[in-house]
């Protein structure tokens, strides 16, 4: 009885800190979501296109520019609360690294639901519009681009910084894609689920390649993360005596 009584308080609070954290933290990252939910539905229901059209869109926007708009959501918060001080209960029971990747996950666990709701509706629609494994491919650019940014803004302690560095690599990638395609192939292309459906028609077959190899360098980049956040709260309590 003592068990169930310890269990269901746990979840309680387990519950409570993810709507906080979810509601309270990031509230615009559930408002990019909507507003793009409401335009790739636009997209999907105008008639004045052909589904190729509609399909090289919505791919657009959820494989190129949903991604950088995610990171710029996801990173700019914690570091803000560090600069301001105002992490400091969060991290007095956990500590920063922990703290930035627990908000990570529960970030992406609401894309990762937003993304099989938004294109389960939208193959309701129209069947067969995308395959349904696009639903877990597109975490994969967002993912990327998040740690990119929060391996400088922890590298440099400044938000700004995090920010124009995955903002210039999104920019280097975006606007030299062609080159990138040519040169390196769809394999290694950063942006395969648009390129799928643009004028590169990428062939499918190379997605699992291309989201393995990107997934690799992504916990890559997150294990160095989180190993950064140790070592500044490991300096800023020496700093402190």
């Amino acid at each position: 009885m003592v068990l169930k009584q310890v269990h269901r308080f746990t979840m309680k609070r387990y519950m409570r800190l993810v709507y906080y954290e979810i509601f309270k933290v990031q509230p615009s990252l559930l408002i990019a979501l909507v507003v793009t939910a409401l335009v790739s539905l636009f997209l999907t229901l105008e008639g004045s296109f052909e589904i190729s059209e509609r399909q090289m869109f919505i791919m657009y926007i959820l494989g190129v520019f949903l991604p950088i708009l995610i990171a710029l959501l996801t990173n700019s918060w914690l570091m803000k609360e560090r600069d301001g001080h105002t992490a400091t209960f969060a991290c007095s029971r956990v500590n920063l690294g922990v703290l930035w990747l627990r908000r990570l996950l529960l970030s992406f666990f609401t894309v990762a639901f937003f993304m099989f709701a938004l294109l389960g509706i939208m193959n309701h629609l129209i069947p067969g519009l995308f395959p349904p494994i696009f639903a877990l491919t597109l975490l994969v650019q967002a993912l990327l681009f998040s740690v990119i940014m929060a391996l400088f803004s922890a590298l440099s302690c400044s938000t700004t910084v995090g920010i124009i560095a995955g903002l210039f690599i999104w920019v280097i990638l975006y606007f030299w894609s062609p080159s990138l395609y040519t040169l390196f192939g769809p394999r290694y292309f950063p942006f395969l689920e648009w390129a799928i459906y643009f004028r590169y028609e990428a062939p499918i077959s190379a997605l699992l390649f291309n989201k393995l190899f990107y997934a690799i360098i992504c916990f890559l980049l997150l294990a160095i993360t989180f190993c950064l956040h140790q070592r500044n709260r490991q300096v800023e309590r020496f700093s402190r005596h």
